[in-house]
Formats: structure tokens, C-alpha cells, sequence
């Protein structure tokens, strides 16, 4: 969830992870049958923060194209270095510079809401492990803070864990 009590504006993630029978269906077989590319299911909902009365509208965190073009570095540690390229209103990339996954980089679904000037909350679902996550970046102090959640394949169980990082733009391309 995302608050910002100055606009009075609550942004909601609920994210369910599949049962393992979903989740064992490939990326393949999901995209031959027009299925969604993640079985992640998400919903984003929109609310007031201590709203004037019940019928007062709900004026959500709008989606925004700001983040679209950027690659931005996230040092989690000394030892897991992450980038993210910014496609478009729905897809980026991610690629691993430092730590286990090194070397390996997927495109994934995406979200962007502008929360208040250089701070966006970020989601992504990703299409071959059943994970998701949601990060909120602010580009004003550096700093990235969220948690990713899904389901261990191997186990069946539950995984969540938070992360946070150190954040450096690398460059941007504005695209016509």
C-alpha cells in the first residue's frame, strides 16, 4: 500500500499467487492459449485517506510514462547489483549485473504510479517463476524500498522477503 497523506491518497496492491497446478502450466503453453502471461493475479485499488465525507470521489495515484526510457541501477548489497529498463506502459527488463542470477535478465509486466514527484510505486508480475513484486522508488533521495511475493515451485510454499536499494539513473532515451 501506498500512502501519501498530503494528497490524502492510498494506492492498494493485492497480489494471490496460483495453486502449484496453475503455476506448473509453462509460459508456453499460457501464451499458446492467450492466457495471461503471469499466473499472478493483481488487483489495484484506489481509495482516500480520511476522506471529507462517504461520497467524496476517489481521485487515484495516476499511472505515469515517467519512468518509460530510464535504465536505473539498484545496489541491493555489495553483492546483488539489479538494472531495469523501462520499455513502456507495460513491459521492462531486468538484468542481474552482481549476484545469483548473474548474467540473466527477463522482460516482465508492469505497473507505474506516480505517488508525489520522483516517487513512483513500480509492480511487476513475472511470467515464468509465479512472482510478484512492488517497489516504491524515489528518485529525490536514491532510495527504492518494497517486497517481492510468490510461490516456490519446488516446496509449494509461500515466499516473502523486503529488499531495499541504493538507486542510480545510467541514462535515458526519450522515444518519439
Amino acid at each position: 500500500m501506498a500512502l501519501d497523506l498530503n494528497t490524502r491518497k492510498a494506492t492498494v496492491i493485492v497480489a494471490t499467487a496460483p495453486d502449484r497446478k496453475s503455476a506448473s502450466h509453462s509460459f508456453v503453453d499460457r501464451l499458446g492459449k492467450s492466457l495471461d502471461l503471469s499466473t499472478m493475479k493483481v488487483k489495484i485499488l484506489h481509495a482516500n485517506v480520511n476522506p471529507s465525507s462517504s461520497d467524496e470521489p476517489i481521485v487515484p495515484h495516476e499511472r505515469t510514462t515517467d519512468l518509460i526510457g530510464k535504465k536505473v541501477k539498484y545496489t541491493y548489497s555489495s553483492k546483488y547489483v539489479y538494472e531495469h529498463i523501462y520499455l513502456n506502459d507495460r513491459f521492462f527488463t531486468w538484468h542481474c549485473l552482481a549476484g545469483v542470477e548473474e548474467g540473466l535478465a527477463d522482460t516482465e509486466i508492469c505497473d507505474y504510479f506516480k505517488i508525489a514527484p520522483d516517487v513512483y510505486m513500480f509492480t511487476w508480475r513475472e511470467k515464468v517463476m509465479p512472482t510478484f513484486g512492488v517497489v516504491l522508488i524515489n528518485l529525490k533521495e536514491m532510495r527504492s524500498n518494497g517486497k517481492t511475493f510468490g510461490l516456490d515451485l519446488t516446496s509449494g510454499k509461500l515466499v516473502n522477503f523486503t529488499m531495499g536499494s541504493r538507486v542510480e539513473p545510467v541514462n535515458e532515451i526519450k522515444y518519439s
